[in-house]
């Protein structure tokens, strides 16, 4: 019996290794398959067409806003998205060489080069001088004719592109905020993690700004990427919390079903064992952590935990006063229900491989490898910690003679034929000889079984899945 597990626990310390290597995804993972007429626009949008305006990832620095007031939002309407605050110290008049100087810095400094896409970002305070000395006007302008200069130089824009870069009253109460806009060197198409050294950088460059005290007012800088950046790190905090609290609500049920404390620990260290396997199964796919795998990891707690429970149950509530006894009579009397809800839970989940959406693709894939593991764990791992270490009554063998009587092969325990036919039914394995011993007979029989079931559903639903999109 120690055979197995010390080969279960070389599998869950590299399941555990494996695991580690989980990343947030890199870009943007789309619900069609890589084939359809929709993914390929995508795909040409952003690789073949690098010069279009729409491709480009912009850096906002903005000033004079101080947040949003959610405080009466209803999250019930998602055109209720809370109230803008503006900062009341912000004075776009007080900041017109700061800001000229901040543009001037971010397309001159080297250090700049490798975020930025080109050094010709349109600085409105830059145009607004332009315009002032093509007309003769001084600049900067004095704070008390600023917002009439200012007024002028809008109006004389046609193309309207300045106005849109700041935020007036339409009372003429003044400036709300103004904002500058940086073509950033992100690529088309990138997401998640592969973004976060660029949101480092902005980030410190605002803080810098913000703790030389040159503006009136804190800049903010922000892009439509960190929205999703932040939405992925989310999703990772809620997979491992999910995880977590599925696998503490098991042990919990566990240990209120059995009333053992070892039969609750062994459980938990199954499950867990089958959920870190899972996860080194995702980096061995390739596929990394986005809103797909976040959701699906947070109900493979509760999909692991039937097999193990079933046998953990029946083995406490058994009669029997041996280690040997107790698992066999576990096996024998839930064993066949087992193997049955396995078989059609595995081909059910299967034919989900062939949906054209690839999010029921993956939910698929996570029940089917699920369900497999758990088999796998439940008969490959619990079963030779009961049969070591298992918890026996009172007035029980403490060592297991009946083990004495019956050959350990292959690391697993050798059932007996009459209790596997009493299992199924009586139409499997029968004794060989009249003279049998009831414990004698078929090695591995349950075991091999149900992975030889496991084995051809396995190459069934591989060879489904990649032919359900050759692209992967």
């Amino acid at each position: 019996v120690i055979a197995p597990l010390v080969c279960f626990g070389i599998l869950v310390t590299v399941s555990i290794v494996v695991a580690s290597r989980f990343q947030l995804e890199d870009k943007d993972d789309s619900m069609l398959p890589s084939s359809s007429n929709l993914a390929k626009a995508n795909e040409w949008s952003d690789n073949l067409f690098p010069a279009m305006g729409a491709s480009m990832i912009n850096i906002h620095f903005i000033w004079g806003l101080a947040g949003m007031d959610r405080s009466h939002l209803n999250p019930s309407d998602p055109d209720n998205k809370g109230l803008v605050l503006f900062d009341p110290h912000f004075d776009l008049a007080r900041d017109q060489e700061a800001l000229l100087a901040f543009c001037d810095h971010i397309d001159t400094h080297p250090r700049f080069t490798p975020w930025i896409k080109h050094t010709n970002n349109d600085c409105l305070m830059d145009v607004f001088k332009t315009w002032r000395e093509a007309n003769g006007l001084a600049f900067p302008v004095h704070e008390t004719y600023f917002q009439s200069a200012m007024e002028a130089f809008i109006e004389a824009d046609v193309s309207g592109h300045v106005r849109h870069h700041l935020g007036r009253s339409n009372t003429g109460g003044g400036f709300y905020y103004v904002e500058h806009i940086v073509a950033s060197s992100i690529p088309p198409g990138t997401h998640g993690k592969a973004v976060e050294d660029d949101y480092a950088f902005w980030d410190a460059h605002a803080r810098e700004i913000n703790s030389q005290g040159n503006f009136s007012a804190p800049v903010i800088q922000t892009c439509i990427l960190w929205k999703d950046m932040a939405r992925l790190n989310s999703l990772a905090r809620t997979a491992v919390l999910g995880m977590i609290c599925s696998l503490s609500f098991a042990t919990a049920c566990m240990l209120v079903v059995t009333q053992e404390w070892r039969l609750t620990l062994f459980a938990t260290m199954t499950i867990a064992s089958i959920v870190a396997s899972l996860v080194a199964g995702y980096v061995i796919m390739g596929r990394k952590l986005g809103f797909m795998e976040s959701v699906n990891l947070a109900i493979v707690s509760g999909l692991a935990v039937d097999y193990t429970l079933h046998i953990a149950h029946v083995y406490q509530h058994s009669p029997l006063k041996t280690r040997f006894g107790r698992t066999q009579e576990a096996l024998r009397v839930i064993g066949i229900s087992i193997l049955a809800a396995a078989a059609t839970t595995l081909l059910a989940s299967s034919m989900l491989f062939a949906c054209y959406i690839k999010m029921s693709q993956a939910f698929g894939a996570t029940i089917f490898v699920s369900i497999a593991l758990s088999l796998v764990y439940a008969l490959g791992l619990f079963v030779p910690l009961l049969l070591e270490f298992g918890p026996i009554p009172a007035g029980g063998v403490e060592e297991e003679e009946a083990l004495q009587e019956v050959p350990i092969t292959g690391g697993l325990m050798q059932m007996s034929r009459e209790s596997l036919a009493s299992s199924f039914g009586g139409s499997f394995f029968k004794p060989s000889a009249p003279g049998d011993s009831p414990r004698k007979g078929t090695t591995l029989a349950l075991v091999g079984q149900a992975l030889a079931v496991v084995a051809a559903l396995t190459l069934a639903a591989v060879i489904l899945f990649f032919a359900s999109d050759p692209a992967r």
